[in-house]
């Protein structure tokens, strides 16, 4: 049995483990995959993939000698970029909710979720009994002592477990126990994370935070929402 790709003859071993290229080869595609993956980076710096850019990616491919097959290691990576350029670009996904929408209205973003919210609590610094400094015998001197007192510490705690929909109209949440609806109107800024998404809304003090298994993919469609309102 010989290489697919040189032709060489393979080893007794490569073909007990049911190798279809050399060695050598096998590794030349490693250092091309690498080579390949190196440029698709630079391509995805901006988090967009246009035409052109998968025109020189597929010339790219051809240059390293590479297959569709070679690129296996690497095509869910190359799928999502496509997905989220699409998206970027005005093709927003349509998604069936078991929600009663406004006329008009459609959902883009349904996923499970947590909503975290910024709370404050009282915390206990104990306070120092200090130093006793002998003066005299019998006589001492305690510097140093402070009483106990409490001090103000934010922290951010989840509060319910639900879905968090992102609709044309609106971001929604239905928890067990809290259901929020906010127009997009009313959003003034949002932070991006890899697992959450961070809305700030006017009117509220205080920001609202929403834990997804993709918070990118929800930041790059609320993004797409959002232009499309400009």
């Amino acid at each position: 049995m010989r290489c697919q790709r040189c032709s060489r003859m393979l080893s007794f071993w490569e073909r007990l483990l049911g190798r279809k290229i050399c060695g050598e080869c096998q590794r030349r595609v490693k250092d091309a995959l690498a080579k390949y993956e190196r440029y698709l980076e630079q391509m995805l710096e901006d988090h967009c993939l246009i035409p052109e850019e998968e025109h020189r990616l597929t010339q790219f491919q051809r240059q390293l000698g590479l297959t569709d097959e070679d690129l296996a290691p690497i095509k869910p990576k190359l799928e999502r970029a496509r997905m989220l350029s699409a998206i970027i670009m005005g093709n927003l996904p349509v998604v069936e909710v078991p929600l009663i929408l406004k006329q008009g209205e459609v959902c883009h973003f349904a996923a499970p979720a947590t909503l975290l919210e910024e709370r404050t609590r009282r915390e206990y610094v104990s306070g120092s009994r200090g130093v006793s400094i002998r003066i005299a015998k019998g006589v001492y001197y305690r510097i140093g002592a402070t009483k106990g007192y409490s001090v103000p510490v934010r922290e951010i705690v989840p509060v319910d477990n639900g879905t968090f929909y992102i609709t044309n109209q609106r971001c929604l949440f239905v928890g067990n126990s809290k259901t929020l609806s906010v127009p997009h109107r009313k959003l003034v800024s949002y932070e991006a994370y890899q697992d959450g998404l961070q809305l700030h809304y006017e009117g509220r003090r205080r920001s609202q935070y929403f834990k997804l298994d993709d918070g990118e993919l929800a930041a790059v469609i609320l993004w797409s929402v959002m232009q499309r309102e400009i």
